[in-house]
Formats: C-alpha cells, structure tokens, sequence
C-alpha cells in the first residue's frame, strides 16, 4: 500500500509542478482560471491511484552498461510449507532491514493519515452539529440564500450550502449586513466548502507530500479572494470592508470544517490586497475552460498512465542463480526447545558455477511473515538439492517436494539428519559430528541475525517517537494578534476611511505612504503570530531530523550485516557442497530409497 501511495503522491507532484509552470509562463491573473487549474490538480491527485492501473505508455529504459540478466528458474513451483514453530524460548532470525524498514515506515504513514483523518471527521460531525441547531432565517436581505443564526459562533461561517451568521448580526448596519452575504453567498456558488474538504481529504491521504498542504493553503487563498472581490461591489469602499475583516478576525472563531469570514492565517494578505486596491480578475469564459480541459487531460494521462520497462542490451546470458527464499506456517503448538538448540541460518543463493560473474540479486523483498521463521531453502536447476533436519527446522536448497522427501526420515531417526541427492541417487547422514560441522557453518550468520534482530526493536522505537512527533506538529496553531492591536489598526483605518471620504475617494502621496505603512504594522502583528508556531514547528522538525538522522544510521548498519550476512552465505554454501562430497567419500552418507 505505502509504495503505491508514494508513487502516486509523486506522479501528482509532477502534475503540480506542470500545472504551476504553465501558469508562470501564461502569466495567468485570472483568479477564478488559476482556482480552476489547483482544482482539477486536486481531483487528478485524488484518482492518481486508480489512474495508475491502466498504463497507457510504456517508456523505454535502456542500461547499456550491464548485460542481460535471464529470469530465475526454479526446480517447481514454491509453496508453503507447514511446520510448527519453535518456542519463546529459543532464538528466532531476524529478516533484512528492508522489511523493518518498510514497516516502520507503514506504521508512521498509518499514524500521520490516522490522526488527520481523525481531524477531519471531528470538524465534519462538529460543524453539522452546529448548522442543525442553527435557527433559519427569512428576511428579503437573505437574497434566497440558505441563512442561519448560531449561537455558537462569533463570526459569519458558510458550512457546505449554508450561511451561519452570529447572534449580534442584528446590530450590523446595512452595507455590512449586505458584504457579508454577498460574501458567504459566494463561497455557496463556487462550491468552496466541497472543494475544501477534498483538499483537507487529500492532505490526509497524501501528508507525506509538500503539494497536500500548499494546494490546501492555495485553493483557500484563491476562495477568500474571489469572494472578498464580490463582497467588495456592496461594500461602501475598500477600508470600511478591511475594517469590517479586521473586527470579525478579532473575534477568533475556530471552526474545523467550514469556511469561516476572516481566518487569521488568511487575513493580512487579504486585508493587503484589499487596501492596495489591486483588482481580482473574475471572468471565466466558456474558452477558458475548454482551453484548460484540453491542456489538462494529456498531462494527466502521462503522469498518470506512463510506466518504465527494461530494455537491456543483447548479452550472453548469464547462468541460472538460486533465488533464496523463506516460508513459515504455523500448524500445532510442540514442547519448548531447550536453549542450547540452535536457530538455522538462512541459506543464501549458491555461488555461479561461471567465474567472474557475480551473483544475480533477488527481483524483489518478499512479504513479511511471523516471527517464527524457521525453514529457509533456496530452490535451483543447476545444483541438486539437501536439507538440513533439527528439530523442528530446515536448512535446505531444493523445492518443496525435496523437503517433503527429507521430513519423511524423521520418524525413524533418532537425531538430526542431512538428506541430499548426488547424480541423482538420494542420500543422508546421521552421524552428529557431521550434522553438526553442518549446522555450524551457518552459526556466523545466526549471529549476525541477532544483530539485525535487535536493530529492528531500536528502529522500531524510533518509528513510534517519530510518530508521536507528527502528532505534535499537527497540532501547532498560529494565534492571532491581541485585540489591542487590532483596536489600534481599527481606529487607524476609520481615520483613514473618513479622509478617504473627505477627500473624495482620492489619496496624496503622504496619505498613500502611511496607509501603506498601517498595512506593514498589520502584516507585522499577524507575521509575529506565526512566526511562533513557525518555531515551534522548527523545534519539532529539529528532533525529527535527528531521529531520521539516527534511523539513518542504524538503517546503514542493517546494509553492512545484510551484505555481510550475503558473504558468509556464499561461504557456507560452498564448505556444505564440500561437506557432503566428503561425506560420500568417507562412507558418512549412504543411500536411502
């Protein structure tokens, strides 16, 4: 599940990118077409999982620096293998890192998406509970909008098709009553409470990505002014609405799904724009959309549907490597072993009878298991096949109907055995030293298993300290200003508003030069605020940082004893072949039916 999330997170990335390059080169202002552009990125990274499935290209990647590598064959095909487990008691082998690895990083991806969606839900069931117990409203200055009063809140909140507006509307004069529908009424048309909660959807599906969290700030940023520009027509000018923005963010209302009138993350860079006098571009002809239908459907198709296949150049093939592989099955509990028993080793791919050629790699991690491993085989075509019996394990390379030939000994022998096949004749040996000698060809790497054993738990640890982390960062707010500071800037705007007015709606340089100095003292106060949650999300990134860096570390070791467990692998497979050839020789081994 996590690798296909990734993948799709990164294809979607890329159409962000395609999406936010075609805009800059446009030099697109239209801000309804550039909503419009971040809205169809929205629902192309939503479906971008299920885009995946049907390939439409397939590019291809040539290495021309390495020869061709034939599939790995096997003897028969493999399959589970029953046998019961080994007690508490004895040690158990430890996987490679890359299945701790990609566990942990499934279990910090469930924890980030857990908690998000948890979030959400909660604002979900609390802005519905809220809209509910509203009380509805019927005035001809609703203008047939869905318009409710809540005594919850304290500032106008649009919650899907609905318009909640605060007990003390009714003190509001007119042309405030006016740009606050025209306000909420906008964000009704436009959909804005759905296309919201895809965003917030999104980002807790695909929180690992940088584009679910700014494609959730933009589409609010790009909501609020096309919205602020329509509520602007009813305003009576530009200062009376950002004064009217500045009390309503005084009030600090909180509402975790809904679109609430002044956020206070939102609120210098609107009331920037507002007083600047800078105009929001509105139209959205029918060619807009069809030129952004035609731009948008071949770049999603090629993130979406384009996969890379091998093209390697001709070469003699190399030959057929054993390909390692380890099942488990649980079947009946048995007596614990005692502690001197020993855990067999994973027996790794044998060496190439070529000189020179190194081994052939596995194609791919195998699924995870329980922690009760103890069958390990390797199956090949071109080495014949023997299995170590103790107890209740197997050390083996063959197929499993060489392990099945191997188990069937066991009754009529007292101790551990060695079943093999030379030149097609079945042998096995019963003698203990031999057995043993064996059995401790692998000790090395039973070894490094607990090394790797107790590796995994430190990562592990780290994973949960990790998750605990995101939980703290998720929950970082920024606080808006005091509301002296907002009375102050408020009364500075009303003085500004009456010169405008006095002065007909127009501005000398001086008056100009501190109105802009007023809109830096308003973008200081709310920058101080966030500057605060900023270092604390700092602080929090620093000791994730050092937790990846120490995860780093330790995921470097797991490498080392992987190729180290590879190395000694390859020893031990070629002393056993030389072991049983022995064995021949010396009369240790004889013949079985």
């Amino acid at each position: 599940m996590l690798p296909l999330m990734i993948e799709a997170a990164l294809r979607s990335l890329a159409v962000g990118v395609i999406a936010g390059l075609g805009l800059l080169a446009f030099r697109v202002r239209n801000v309804r077409l550039e909503r419009a552009v971040w809205t169809t990125v929205l629902g192309a990274a939503l479906l971008m999982p299920a885009l995946m499935k049907w390939p439409v290209l397939r590019v291809p990647s040539l290495q021309m620096k390495s020869p061709a590598v034939l599939p790995l064959q096997t003897q028969t095909p493999i399959h589970i293998i029953q046998t019961a487990p080994k007690s508490d008691d004895g040690p158990r082998q430890q996987f490679g890192s890359q299945y701790d690895w990609q566990a942990l990083a499934t279990f910090v991806y469930l924890v980030g998406a857990g908690l998000l969606f948890a979030r959400l839900l909660f604002g979900l069931y609390r802005a519905e509970r809220i809209r509910r117990k509203a009380t509805p409203v019927m005035e001809s200055w609703t203008r047939g909008a869905n318009v409710r009063v809540s005594s919850v809140l304290r500032m106008p909140v649009t919650i899907g098709s609905t318009i909640l507006l605060p007990e003390d509307f009714d003190t509001w004069d007119t042309e405030r009553l006016r740009a606050v529908i025209a306000h909420e009424q906008s964000h009704v048309l436009n959909g804005d409470s759905l296309v919201l909660f895809l965003a917030s959807l999104h980002r807790a599906i695909f929180w690992m990505s940088p584009l679910s969290w700014w494609l959730q700030r933009r589409l609010t940023d790009l909501a609020e002014a096309i919205s602020d520009e329509v509520a602007l027509r009813d305003a009576p000018d530009r200062p009376s609405y950002a004064e009217l923005l500045i009390d309503l963010a005084r009030r600090r209302e909180r509402v975790l799904s809904g679109l609430a009138m002044a956020r206070p993350g939102t609120i210098s860079r609107r009331v920037e724009r507002i007083l600047s006098g800078s105009r929001v571009s509105l139209s959205f002809a029918w060619q807009h959309r069809v030129l952004l239908l035609v731009c948008a459907i071949p770049v999603v198709v090629l993130a979406a549907g384009c996969s890379f296949m091998q093209s390697p150049v001709l070469a003699q093939p190399l030959p057929v490597m054993p390909l390692s592989l380890a099942v488990t099955a649980q079947e009946t509990p048995t007596p614990p072993v005692s502690p001197g028993t020993p855990t067999i080793a994973p027996v790794p791919p044998a060496a190439p009878s070529a000189p020179g050629v190194a081994p052939v790699p596995p194609s791919g991690p195998l699924p995870p298991a329980r922690p009760a491993r103890n069958w390990w085989w390797s199956s090949s075509s071109d080495r014949e096949p023997y299995v170590i019996v103790s107890g209740d394990s197997l050390t083996m390379s063959g197929s499993s109907e060489d392990a099945e030939r191997a188990r069937r000994f066991r009754n009529g022998t007292s101790g551990d055995y060695i079943w093999f096949v030379r030149d097609g004749t079945p042998y096995m040996i019963s003698d203990p030293k031999v057995v043993q000698r064996a059995k401790d060809l692998f000790k090395p790497q039973e070894r490094l298993g607990h090394l790797q054993e107790e590796l995994g738990k430190q990562q592990a640890a780290l994973g949960e300290q990790q998750a605990r982390l995101a939980g703290l960062q998720a929950q970082v707010k920024v606080h808006a200003p005091s509301s002296e500071t907002l009375d102050r800037l408020e009364q500075e705007l009303q003085q500004l508003r009456a010169k405008v007015k006095a002065s007909n709606g127009e501005l000398s340089q001086n008056e100009l030069s501190e109105l802009q100095s007023r809109i830096a003292d308003l973008q200081s106060a709310f920058g101080e605020a966030q500057s605060v949650a900023g270092e604390k999300q700092a602080a929090l990134g620093e000791q994730q940082s050092k937790l990846g860096e120490e995860q780093s570390r330790l995921g470097e070791q797991q490498s080392r004893l992987g190729e180290e467990q590879s190395r000694l692998g390859e020893e031990a497979s070629k002393k056993m072949q030389a072991l049983l050839d022995e064995s021949i020789h010396s009369g240790a081994a004889h013949r079985v039916q």
